[in-house]
């Protein structure tokens, strides 16, 4: 049987990223303290509320053909999908 070997990787030189709803506040908070906790030096994004996305925005960036049935999925499910 052959051994494997495990590389430990240093995380101080990836960097990393997450993105996190302003209003949700104690998933940051949460992440945060585990990212601390490893010793992983992370860095924040907000995310954009797709329910506070306009109609007229979703029409210009989805108005591609392709996108028709995407789209439509979008404006009847509240945009839960996004």
């Amino acid at each position: 049987m052959v051994q494997q070997r495990y590389t430990n990787i240093d995380f101080d030189d990836i960097a990393m990223y997450y993105i996190n709803l302003n209003r949700s506040t104690k998933r940051r908070a949460e992440f945060e303290r585990q990212s601390h906790e490893q010793g992983l030096n992370v860095t924040r994004f907000p995310a954009i509320d797709g329910r506070k996305i306009t109609n007229e925005l979703i029409n210009k960036v989805l108005g591609h053909p392709r996108s028709a049935r995407f789209k439509r999925s979008v404006l009847l499910n509240n945009r839960k999908n996004i």
